[in-house]
């Protein structure tokens, strides 16, 4: 029940293991701590960052046991996630940041279940990527699923980028695929597969802050130079017997592969499905396959062709255009065979200072057993390498689509002649700074300060060297050796004063 009592509150508190003995005491041997009331106990313990105002409020409704939860001290509900609700938590030993997921055990029907899933997830975990958002930890606590993520930071999705700015520049959207291209070629390799790429489970980041306010009326943010994109959810994505177990959440029918809606054909192919269907989007908003239901999203998965790119954006190179023709394929045979295909294949279209796919360090050999799940369901989800890929035509078009700037510079490299909102510079050199008047004024400050104290040092120099001894030092005449060869003149005596003869008187 809701406790009302400071004493009550801080004995929660404490059996809480919130509160350490040591501090506990502190706090009891506060002099006003009998006057306080209990709103005033737990404002002063939040402000003073001994608890969060949901630890507090947890401890007053009676509920403090819920706040550890498999040795993870929990901070505060983040919200709900894939599954069940996220927490902010800390490292039970580290005491750093992380997010802690509880996960219903119904969500794993009913293909799926706990030991399979806390298998993969796991295995997944071993692998490590930059584009690849960390996994910690995976278990079971008290019958309930569990899994530990690295805090995403200062990062979005790219499909909550894309609804608020527009869609990309191809050669920005061919970036930042070939960056989840990366990551997921890391998973192919140990034999698994991510089963759900989408603009929802890539994050872009770290963003910066512009000047166009938000709806909420915070400035609205933008990814920066350094930008990068991660992947998420690898190792979380259940098995499904088929689509229909996901009629509520049309977002991830558009981005499933033909052979996904009917059976669980978990394989590499379809997470180039994925790639594909993610980057139609980023450059052009729109899903490939979009309907009102799902029964009508199915259908065109099933037997539509999606919209022609070209038609949508004439700006793009028909080479481009043809690599996502041939990623959204219905045949999974008509697809790249490897990430590795893929990437060379978006490579001319991308930034040229990105390093080539094949330039960049294999990863270390592994046996496929690393990720094999030993569970009928986890038997199906890895299976061998896919057939090789066939050719798909080439279509050709041309022409120039141009959207509102909106947006100044997010990155350097060559544009694709889209100046929409994630505009871009038309040249790989660095963008220059123009200056203003104040810089200008500021330089030439400097220069005629710089110039006065080079005259001042030069002045200084003359001065000890002695130039400026305004003394006579010319030699006297008696000093200066004679250097004439006429013979010395002869003096004249000087005539003497005739004497005066002593008269009588001055005797």
């Amino acid at each position: 029940m809701p406790s009302d009592s400071v004493s009550t509150f801080l004995d929660r508190a404490h059996a809480s293991r919130l509160i350490n003995p040591d501090l506990l005491e502190q706090i009891v041997r506060q002099p006003d701590l009998s006057r306080m009331s209990l709103a005033e106990l737990t404002n002063y313990l939040e402000q003073h960052r001994v608890l969060t105002p949901y630890q507090a409020q947890m401890i007053r409704l009676g509920r403090g046991e819920e706040l550890h939860f498999a040795g993870y001290p929990i901070l505060q509900e983040l919200g709900p996630c894939p599954g069940g609700m996220a927490y902010a938590a800390l490292h039970p030993s580290l005491r750093t940041p992380v997010v802690l997921r509880r996960l219903k055990a119904d969500w794993l029907m009913p293909l799926d279940n706990a030991v399979a899933y806390v298998q993969r997830a796991r295995a997944a975990s071993t692998l490590t990527h930059p584009h690849l958002v960390p996994l910690l930890d995976a278990g079971t606590y008290r019958d309930e699923v569990y899994v530990v993520l690295e805090p995403p930071g200062d990062t979005s999705s790219l499909e909550s980028l894309v609804k608020d700015i527009g869609p990309m520049p191809g050669v920005l959207a061919v970036d930042y695929v070939r960056q989840a291209a990366a990551a997921i070629r890391v998973v192919h390799e140990r034999g698994g597969w991510h089963g759900d790429v989408r603009p929802r489970n890539l994050l872009l980041g770290p963003l910066v802050e512009t000047s166009k306010p938000g709806p909420s009326g915070k400035p609205f943010r933008r990814p920066g130079p350094a930008s990068i994109a991660r992947v998420t959810e690898l190792g979380l994505v259940p098995i499904r017997p088929n689509a229909s177990l996901l009629l509520g959440d049309l977002d991830a029918l558009g981005y499933l592969p033909p052979e996904r809606l009917d059976a669980p054909n978990y394989s590499p192919r379809g997470d180039l499905y994925g790639l594909g269907a993610t980057l139609f989007y980023l450059l052009t908003t729109r899903v490939p396959f979009p309907g009102m239901t799902a029964n009508e999203v199915m259908l065109r998965v099933r037997s539509a062709e999606a919209p022609p790119l070209e038609a949508v954006r004439p700006d793009l190179p028909p080479g481009l255009v043809a690599v996502v023709k041939q990623l959204l394929a219905k045949d999974p045979n008509f697809r790249p065979s490897t990430v590795v295909e893929l990437e060379a294949k978006l490579a001319p279209f991308g930034r040229p200072d990105l390093p080539s796919p094949m330039s960049t360090p294999a990863t270390p050999a592994a046996p496929p057993v690393a990720l094999l799940v030993h569970s009928p369901a986890a038997s199906s989800v890895f299976p061998s390498a896919a057939p090789a890929a066939s050719s798909v035509p080439t279509p050709s078009s041309s022409g120039s689509f141009s959207a509102g700037a909106e947006w100044p510079i997010v990155a350097g490299g060559s544009s694709s002649g889209h100046s929409g909102a994630f505009s871009m510079t038309t040249s790989s050199a660095p963008a220059r700074r123009a200056f203003s008047a104040a810089d200008k004024a500021r330089t030439r400050m400097w220069f005629l300060i710089g110039g006065i104290l080079q005259v001042m040092a030069v002045l200084g120099w003359c001065y000890l060297a002695g130039c400026f001894n305004t003394a006579d030092e010319s030699p006297s005449p008696a000093s200066t050796p004679a250097t004439s060869q006429d013979p010395p003149k002869k003096e004249t005596p000087k005539k003497q004063p005739p004497k005066k003869k002593r008269s009588t008187d001055d005797l």
